[in-house]
């Protein structure tokens, strides 16, 4: 399993001091019932509307605020994922209903011609799948600057950093502004358990299974070969 509470994209934690708190009345705004987020562009940040999303029995259109709301019954394991014309195919991660909102929050989302300068930047083997990481920083967690991801399973991953600029190119993680990801494991196999160490000094990871913006955290996701059509996944890491 991974060694920290993982899940997909969204745009920062609410929580107060040291713990998680995934409570809805602390996540700001209405309570929204249902499995909900906005899709936005990896670089502008801005909402994407006309996407679809599906938990592959339910599927949405993305409004034109970039927003969704799908269905979250209890006892089942929510696996969504996100795609359209001109942009990659986003896996978002596997979660359990904690509560009738569950906010996915702010999912960037790359348009393929910017995948495909991340995978010529990585020259990644497009058999294999390709894992974004985003980092939520919480409680007496101030910065990631300097952190490192140690890949101890599948065999064979790899892992590297995005600069501030948006870009996989750095050797260690920096301080990314939310919701963009901080790294990137490639050559990931397909379908393949991870099972991560994440080392940030001054902080420290929320345990697999933490209760997070309504939901509980699995550690997993669906992962794919990154071609033909342009999939990724996306995990984030709760830190704490």
């Amino acid at each position: 399993m991974i060694s920290a509470a993982m899940l997909a994209g969204c745009a920062g934690s609410n929580s107060k001091g040291g713990a998680v708190d995934m409570s809805a009345a602390d996540m700001g705004g209405p309570v929204i019932e249902g499995e909900h987020g906005r899709i936005v562009d990896y670089f502008s940040n801005m909402p994407l509307a006309g996407l679809t999303v599906t938990d592959g029995s339910n599927s949405v259109t993305t409004g034109a605020d970039g927003t969704f709301l799908l269905p979250a019954p209890m006892g089942v394991m929510l696996s969504p994922y996100a795609g359209g014309s001109g942009f990659a195919t986003l896996y978002l991660p596997d979660a359990m209903a904690a509560g009738v909102d569950v906010d996915r929050g702010d999912v960037p989302m790359a348009a393929t011609s910017n995948f495909g300068l991340e995978q010529n930047i990585l020259a990644n083997d497009t058999t294999q799948a390709l894992v974004h990481i985003l980092l939520v920083k919480s409680g007496a967690c101030a910065s990631v600057a300097g952190g490192t991801i140690t890949v101890n399973a599948p065999a064979g991953a790899h892992v590297t950093y995005f600069s501030t600029q948006g870009l996989p190119t750095s050797s260690q993680m920096a301080d990314i502004a939310a919701p963009k990801p901080a790294a990137v494991l490639y050559d990931v196999t397909p379908g393949a358990a991870l099972d991560l160490t994440i080392d940030v000094p001054g902080c420290t990871t929320a345990p697999a299974g933490t209760a997070w913006n309504g939901m509980t955290l699995t550690g997993q996701v669906t992962t794919m070969a990154t071609e033909p059509g342009d999939n990724a996944a996306a995990l984030i890491v709760v830190l704490q």
